[in-house]
Order: structure tokens, then C-alpha cells, then sequence
């Protein structure tokens, strides 16, 4: 199972556009970092967004931030066309810059009223990198205790599919307490679980959705993870404590595919017996 603030400065500034090197197209910067291994700075405008004006006439045409993301591939997006990718950036606001690998892989952003001093801070030193992997593991090295970098290597390499590293650091990310809080503790934890099921590892599994919900009784994903427990408990042989799990939760469950999985997986216990 795979599961702002305005300012009214528009008038005041010169009328300079950037350079034709900012693509318009997420796709295309996103395939033209990965063939020539740069990282791909996105600057995200909504036209409504006054200081977004401010960013592109005046901040990026600066000298001293072209010089600084000459290395980068750079791509400009209206934000208000792109909700996906707002879902998965995280982005509330605008304008928010986005530095990503050619993987898609966020290695950092800048939030709200951007100030040239902020960006060349920022990016200064980051476009020595191929891509998050490299960056995550540099910063690790010089943070060692950060649960928060490991977590996200866990995440990286959970998203690469390379399991045995993906459970390694994730498992050190929950197990720090410099820098690691409940939220990490908890989502570490919640993708060990995953883990634990994409690879069919059902005692294990079963261990880890026990974890989850002793530890986070009050998570937003808690019927995730009793669902999740009650599947993996089916799996590993414990059918009968399963369907009694299933029993209870189905009708607290609000999501239909969570409740469709619930009611197939307690119709196969059935049939089995």
C-alpha cells in the first residue's frame, strides 16, 4: 500500500524589468537545473502583490544580487496559477523566493518583505551545491545534533527511495533532543511507520503505529495511524484484534479513502476467516 504588506513605493522606482535569463516556466527551469546540475532559484509573485514590484524592478536588477544568483537558474511564477505547488512549499504569502535542486527538493526560502541583504545572504555560498542531499549532509556536518537535518535527509532519501538510509536518520532525528521538537518527533515516527508497511515489514509496523499512538494521542493524523495500526496488526497474523479496531473506528473515520480502506481491509479479514 503506497500511500503583506504594501508599500507604496511603485511609483518611486525605476522602470527596469529583468533580465531574459529568469524563465517563465517551472517545468523548464526544473529540467534545465537538473541537465546541468545548478540549484533553481523561483521567485513567487501574485500581481495584486506591490512589493513583488519592488523584488523584480528593483532588488533583483541590483548588481550585486545578479552577480550573486548568476549560478542559479532562475524562474519567475505567478503563485495564484500554481496552487499545488503552494500546497507543497508551504507558501502563505507573497513574495516568497524558493531555492530547489533539480529534484524539486527545497533547500531553502525567503518569506515576506525580501530586502537585497536577505537574498544575497541567503544564496551566497548555497549554489556550491548539486542538490539538497549535498547541502543537507554540509550542514549536518556542521550541526550534528540538528534533528531538524535529519529529518529532512530522512524525508530526502524516503523520497528517493533508498529506505535503509531513510529509517537510519529518521530513527537519530526522534532520538535527539538538541533542536528536536514534538512535531518532528512525531512525523519522524509517522514515516518510520510508512516505511515500515511499503516494505511489508508488518511486526515492525505494528511497533512503530503502538509508538505513535501512545506518544501523539492528540495529532491531527491520529485516525491515520490507528487505521494504519489496525492494517499492519491484520498483516502480521492478528486478525481478530484487527477487525475489533476496525469495528470501532470505521465510524469515526471522515475520510473516504481512509474509510474504504478501513472497510476493505476488514472485509478480507472476514473472508479469511
Amino acid at each position: 500500500m503506497r500511500f503583506f504588506i504594501s508599500l507604496c513605493l511603485l511609483c518611486f522606482l525605476p522602470s527596469i524589468t529583468l533580465a531574459s535569463d529568469w524563465e517563465s516556466s517551472i517545468l523548464v527551469g526544473l529540467e534545465k537545473a537538473k541537465k546541468e546540475k545548478r540549484l533553481l532559484v523561483v521567485d513567487v509573485y501574485a500581481d495584486w502583490c506591490s512589493y513583488c514590484q519592488v523584488l523584480e524592478k528593483k532588488i533583483f536588477p541590483d548588481p550585486e544580487v545578479v552577480k550573486a544568483l548568476k549560478p542559479f537558474v532562475k524562474v519567475r511564477i505567478d503563485g495564484e496559477e500554481f496552487p499545488n505547488l503552494k500546497a507543497r512549499y508551504q507558501i502563505t504569502g507573497y513574495p516568497t523566493i524558493l531555492v530547489l535542486d533539480g529534484g524539486a527538493n527545497l533547500l531553502t526560502k525567503i518569506t515576506g518583505l525580501a530586502t537585497k541583504s536577505m537574498i544575497l545572504e541567503e544564496v551566497n555560498g548555497i549554489s556550491k551545491y548539486a542538490n539538497l542531499e549535498t547541502y543537507l549532509i554540509d550542514s549536518l556536518q556542521k550541526k550534528p545534533k540538528s534533528g531538524l537535518l535529519h529529518f529532512r535527509l530522512g524525508v530526502y532519501y524516503y523520497s528517493e527511495n533508498e529506505m535503509n538510509k531513510a529509517k537510519a536518520y529518521l530513527e537519530k532525528s526522534r532520538s535527539l533532543t538538541e533542536d528536536t521538537n514534538s512535531q518532528i518527533k512525531e512525523d519522524s515516527l509517522f514515516n518510520l511507520g510508512l516505511i515500515s508497511m511499503q516494505e511489508e515489514a508488518w511486526k515492525e509496523s505494528v511497533r512503530f503505529w503502538r509508538e505513535f499512538l501512545v506518544a501523539h494521542p492528540k495529532s491531527i493524523r491520529l485516525r491515520q495511524g490507528e487505521l494504519y495500526h489496525a492494517i499492519s496488526l491484520k498483516e502480521a497474523g492478528e486478525r481478530k484484534l484487527s477487525e475489533t479496531l476496525l469495528k470501532e473506528l470505521i465510524p469515526k473515520l471522515t475520510d473516504p479513502d481512509d474509510k474504504a480502506a478501513a472497510e476493505e481491509t476488514l472485509e478480507a479479514i472476514r473472508k479469511d476467516f
